[in-house]
């Protein structure tokens, strides 16, 4: 049982100390040696240390630019920390965000998997600070994926006391100039 422990730590060490050097190989190792954790039958028991491993392992993938393992592993992250590690769960939830909108910009196919995301984001945490910011994501994601007439419509419906509402204005602005211009 030590094994996966003493490997998954080993791992989290590896990837602070590559976080420093912010060498590609040392993220490497970080990723391969929590990947060797994760494995082990022990990580199927454990869901906390197993699904901060998995965190560790997503920040690995994410600074080797692998957005879409990334995105994976920072989801089962969330999923396994939920109940036990609250403020972990809610950094992992929003980098499996971060990382489906970065995908988005340059292939449309991840506007959906990112809308769910954020959806997921609101529903699971709806009192942290990421999910406020969903929302405003959710509608420049769906504007970016639809008309900009329709996005005007979907922003227009943020209401004032929202804390989204200066954004939300802003980008009429721009949409309307946008139009205006055309």
């Amino acid at each position: 049982a030590s094994s996966f422990y003493l490997t998954w730590l080993r791992g989290r060490q590896q990837f602070l100390a590559a976080e420093k050097t912010k060498a590609e190989a040392d993220f490497q190792a970080a990723g391969k040696t929590l990947t060797t954790a994760l494995a082990h039958p022990q990580a199927q028991r454990d869901l906390t240390d197993a699904g901060q491993a998995r965190y560790y392992l997503g920040w690995s993938q994410y600074r080797l630019n692998d957005l879409q393992t990334a995105a994976r592993s920072f989801q089962e992250s969330a999923t396994a920390l939920k109940s036990s590690l609250t403020d972990q769960a809610v950094q992992a939830a929003w980098m499996q965000c971060t990382c489906l909108m970065q995908l988005s910009q340059k292939d449309k196919k991840f506007v959906t998997p990112a809308i769910a995301a954020l959806q997921n984001l609101k529903q699971d945490f709806p009192s942290s600070e990421q999910a406020g910011r969903a929302e405003l994501l959710i509608t420049r994601l769906r504007q970016s994926h639809s008309s900009p007439e329709e996005a005007v419509r979907e922003l227009a419906k943020v209401p004032a006391g929202d804390p989204n509402y200066v954004s939300a204005q802003y980008e009429i602005c721009q949409l309307q100039y946008q139009l205006w211009a055309k």
